[in-house]
């Protein structure tokens, strides 16, 4: 609450919760407090057997040389939700293993938030039940459709760039080669042992086959727009704007792609795209 002390409350919260979450990231394992304080309470709890305590892998980290690795980790086999080309399906995981979860602790007994008041013979009534059918349907225009297919480009962009860096880093063996064509446009190759092993066009498109608004994924590196093996819509499901979750190819499926429910985000369609072009070296 506004003026409370942050380090007394979170520490109020260490001792009282019954289960305590943490949420694994570069950012929290490099957090001095996160990690030496917060996660060292939890743990020495875990093993009092006083609380139950759950790693949540958010994004790659070095968390397999801590002492998370010691317990089972959510998603399943600590891949991480932003590994997930649909982040809704690995947060669906999460949240089933976690009632599972709950449902083993079982009930705690409910104690008055007014106690040690002096109001202790005050009848407490539960707040009023509600729907939770409370959400109603956005509209998207044009200009934010539009935008959202730049912002999502240069995400999807940058993504590769940053993805080949790291590709060449790990693997001695490997070259990469990224150019930027033009403001829509980039294309990618990967040489192993100075072969080229794989290659690719990605394009920004309005008005294609991608839809009005669409990324287009091309084997090769001729980027031409009349031909692509894949592509991705901008879509929206009433309440957010994504990407439609299938991609076509000549055969009738992308990088063998299967349907998803829900939108992929931005990051969902960039590793989708991904996968495509590292497919090659993976066999």
């Amino acid at each position: 609450m506004p003026g409370d002390h942050l380090d007394q409350g979170i520490s109020e919260q260490l001792e009282e919760a019954d289960l305590i979450l943490f949420l694994a990231s570069p950012d929290s394992l490099a957090s001095e407090y996160c990690y030496e304080i917060e996660m060292a309470r939890a743990l020495q709890r875990l093993e009092e057997g006083t609380a139950k305590v759950v790693s949540i892998i958010l994004e790659d980290c070095d968390w397999k040389n801590s002492p998370l690795s010691k317990f089972v980790v959510l998603p399943k086999d600590g891949k991480p939700v932003a590994k997930h080309p649909n982040h809704n399906e690995a947060f669906l995981q999460i949240s089933q293993e976690l009632r599972r979860l709950l449902a083993d602790i079982g009930p705690k007994p409910f104690a008055s938030p007014i106690r040690q008041t002096g109001l202790e013979n005050l009848k407490v009534t539960a707040s009023p039940s509600r729907s939770g059918n409370i959400t109603i349907k956005k509209e998207f225009r044009d200009r934010d459709r539009g935008k959202f297919l730049n912002e999502s480009f240069i995400y999807v962009r940058n993504y590769f760039e940053e993805s080949l860096n790291e590709l060449e880093a790990r693997h001695p063996e490997i070259d990469t080669e990224f150019r930027e064509l033009d403001a829509d446009r980039f294309t990618a190759k990967i040489y192993r042992e100075g072969k080229e092993a794989s290659s690719c066009s990605v394009l920004r498109s309005e008005g294609s086959m991608a839809g009005k608004w669409g990324i287009m994924f091309q084997e090769g590196t001729a980027a031409s727009r009349n031909t692509m093996n894949g592509a991705l819509s901008v879509k929206d499901d009433g309440q957010a704007l994504g990407f439609n979750s299938e991609m076509f190819d000549q055969t009738g499926m992308f990088g063998g792609r299967q349907r998803s429910q829900g939108l992929l985000s931005q990051q969902g369609a960039a590793e989708a795209f991904w996968e495509r072009l590292i497919q090659p070296l993976q066999r």
